[in-house]
């Protein structure tokens, strides 16, 4: 009895211990599950401050649809578990890192949208002087690496390392922030040998280490191929 007591106690702690750690990305994740729309309609109709950290303004649309598309690949993930697809503990730990993506990707777009406001409202004197040609606006710089980083994606869904290395290096070259395409790009010149050949388990590999750290952004109409490619994979 005591033995199973002392056992119960040990199973509590770690299931404080884990609630803990991750309550940040799991408020998230509840609150977006759970209220959805009315969230979303609240922050995109008015300039809200979030626990005096931050302001979201008028650019909330695009952070809802890449927060929901996160939401979503964690929803495969969590299917992936329900129907016994590989090692649960492996699609565990994925999802885990998939909740601490969410937060800091989101960290990460408010950075740059309080960012661009303060440029915008204070430009410095010097850069009012300036003779050199300015660099591209930050919209038309992102236009051009969404292209590009789609065009990456595509290629990936095709298991075409080179198109995916080009395609990546030139979004990169085009915005180095956008997104996850640093990254990405980086990790597919490290796995490239590997990678070029279309049958080896590396692309399984690769398209679970995308999914779950750097799919922030990805276009919305391709993720479930990606997910489909992934949830597979674990059983593999």
């Amino acid at each position: 009895m005591t033995t199973e007591q002392g056992g119960s106690y040990a199973l509590g702690r770690l299931i404080l211990d884990y609630l803990r750690t991750f309550m940040w990305p799991l408020l998230i994740a509840g609150l977006l599950l759970g209220y959805g729309d009315k969230v979303w309609d609240l922050l995109g109709n008015r300039e809200v401050e979030v626990a005096g950290l931050f302001k979201i303004g008028q650019q909330v649309a695009q952070i809802k649809e890449n927060t929901n598309e996160e939401l979503n690949d964690i929803r495969a993930l969590l299917g992936a578990v329900r129907n016994g697809d590989g090692s649960t503990t492996k699609i565990v730990r994925d999802i885990e890192a998939k909740l601490g993506k969410v937060e800091r990707n989101l960290e990460r777009e408010v950075r740059q949208i309080n960012s661009a406001d303060t440029t915008q409202a204070a430009p410095s004197p010097s850069a009012q002087k300036s003779i050199t040609a300015p660099k591209p606006a930050p919209a038309a710089a992102a236009a051009k690496a969404q292209v590009l980083e789609r065009q990456g994606f595509e290629a990936l869904l095709k298991r075409d390392v080179a198109a995916a290395r080009k395609a990546f290096g030139a979004a990169f070259a085009a915005y180095p922030e956008y997104h996850n395409v640093k990254e990405i790009g980086a990790l597919l010149e490290s796995k490239h040998t590997e990678l070029a050949d279309p049958r080896s388990l590396e692309w399984d590999r690769l398209n679970q280490r995308i999914l779950t750290d750097l799919s922030w952004g990805m276009p919305s109409e391709l993720r479930p191929r990606f997910r489909s490619a992934v949830t597979r994979s674990y059983s593999r």
